[in-house]
């Protein structure tokens, strides 16, 4: 059974107990990442839409930045390409 749910309410729980008065910037942080990076990142998705949309939204700035790199008339290699023949 996937525990992640209880550990990172755990976590949380301690990062926020550990806590005296207003929290600094890494301890904000930490906060924000098992607030809410966490459930976010790690939610029960069924058909796996979050990761299908967020993997469009990537290739579509890609797209952008290439497009904006040719314009400038710059070489624009994409970052998670293979090259196989130089």
């Amino acid at each position: 059974k996937d525990l992640w749910k209880q550990r990172a309410a755990w976590n949380y729980s301690k990062i926020k107990e550990g806590i005296s008065g207003e929290p600094n910037t890494a301890q904000k942080r930490g906060l924000d990442y098992y607030g809410k990076l966490m459930p976010l990142a790690y939610r029960s998705d069924i058909l796996g839409i979050f990761a299908l949309i967020t993997l469009c939204l990537v290739a579509v700035i890609f797209a952008i930045i290439g497009a904006i790199k040719a314009n400038n008339k710059e070489i624009f290699n994409y970052p998670l390409s293979i090259t196989f023949i130089k």
